[in-house]
This record gives C-alpha cells, structure tokens and sequence, in this order.
C-alpha cells in the first residue's frame, strides 16, 4: 500500500450502520454511499491513495478494487485479519464514535497507516 496517511471527516463518515447488508441503500454501509455520498474509513483511505469516487461507490470492501493504484491488490493485503476486523470496527452500532475512532486508529497503525479524524 503506498499511502500511508489520510484524514477522515466526520461530517462525511459513514459508521455505526450495524449490518453492512441492510435494505434500506441510505444506510448501507459501502466504501462510498452513492445515496447519502458518505464513505467509510476505508473510502476515505481509497480517495487519498488515488481511486476516483466512481471506483469506490456502491463498493462494500476492497475486494472489489484490484488493480486500483495504491491500492491493496494482493489477497494478503485485502484479507488480512486487520483490515477485516477494520469494517466491523467502522459498522459496528454497538460503538461510541471515540471509541470507534480509537480502535480504529490502532488498527490502521498496525497496518502501518496513520489515520486521523477531523470535523
């Protein structure tokens, strides 16, 4: 993975939607929502390492981004425990935002990625 550092705004986060397979499309939890334009972390760290939004939208997880550049392209890298733990971390409605985002935080650094969280 080439970029190391990215920023998530809260005011576009999506997080805290429970189960990523929910019906209603407004709350579904995707690398970006094409509904509601809110992204998960994880869509965040796409947009700053170089995919465009029409990349990542309606898109549930990296899986489905090979080939992106800058971008995990190895099953090592997109299946790594981490980074499957990261979306439950990112949907998870049982989580308080701080909690959330510091978890979150410890989880991308030992993916070696620094994350920060702003307004």
């Amino acid at each position: 993975m080439m970029t190391r550092k990215f920023t998530v705004k809260r005011s576009q986060w999506l997080r805290g939607t429970g189960n990523a397979e929910v019906v209603d499309d407004h709350h579904a939890s995707y690398l970006l929502n094409p509904v509601n334009g809110k992204m998960c972390c994880w869509g965040f760290y796409c947009l700053a390492a170089g995919a465009k939004k029409k990349d990542i939208r309606r898109v549930g997880d990296l899986n489905g981004l090979g080939g992106i550049v800058g971008l995990p392209n190895n099953n090592d890298e997109i299946d790594d425990p981490v980074v499957r733990a990261s979306y439950a971390v990112n949907d998870s409605d049982n989580l308080d935002d701080h909690s959330r985002e510091t978890v979150l935080k410890l989880m991308f650094s030992t993916l070696g990625i620094e994350v920060k969280f702003e307004d």
